[in-house]
């Protein structure tokens, strides 16, 4: 299938309101942080920290982390990219992460 036509079925699946599908499109065309997105609106957190991981971007990683309620490695990966926003936000709405 062509890129344009796989990107008009993801397109279609976001207008049908099926994160699922169009996630899955997402990732068959390599486009993994949208797919990692779509999951997440899916309900498929497994499906993202897959893509993320695929991605190779920690940031994405890190995001699916703390969707995933894994504050613990989500804050790891924030304080090793430097993201000190991200750190302080975790910390402030999760006191019991500070150390």
């Amino acid at each position: 299938m062509a890129a344009g036509a796989t990107e008009e079925a993801e397109r279609y699946c976001r207008l049908n309101h099926d994160p699922g599908l169009a996630a899955t499109w997402a990732e068959k065309h390599g486009n993994l942080k949208t797919a990692a997105k779509y999951y997440r609106e899916a309900r498929d957190l497994d499906g993202a920290l897959r893509c993320a991981r695929a991605s190779g971007e920690e940031l994405t990683v890190a995001r699916v982390r703390e969707w995933r309620t894994e504050f613990t490695e989500a804050l790891r990966i924030w304080k090793k990219l430097g993201r000190t926003a991200d750190v302080a936000r975790l910390a402030k709405r999760y006191p019991l992460l500070r150390s």
